[in-house]
């Protein structure tokens, strides 16, 4: 029961991808589908850094790209602090084992 209130995650498809307009993930990433995941989603996931390297015609990295002067940090997402009242909860449940008949 408490899954569908926290929800869960799940590698990003091609139907979210296309709908990602602000072009935030890739394939690989993670994204929140159901419950709290999905609601808070753009809190949780932070935004994106990225790093600019200098490579040869080899394709072997040199190092930074004017001294990383244009790079971005990654910045994690905020915290997400939740409470469960477990007496609440078993009085719930027992109200839906009982509209089901298992009581």
């Amino acid at each position: 029961m408490l899954a569908n209130t926290l929800g869960y995650i799940v590698e990003i498809g091609p139907q979210q991808l296309a709908a990602d307009t602000a072009h935030y993930y890739r394939q690989g990433d993670m994204i929140g589908i159901s419950g709290l995941e999905k609601s808070y989603e753009e809190v949780l996931r932070g935004h994106l850094g990225i790093q600019y390297k200098v490579s040869d015609a080899k394709g072997i990295a040199r190092g930074s790209f004017r001294e990383r002067t244009l790079d971005r940090p990654y910045i994690p997402g905020q915290d997400l602090r939740t409470t469960l009242d477990a007496a609440l909860q078993l009085y719930g449940s027992s109200l839906w084992k009982i509209s089901e008949g298992v009581l």
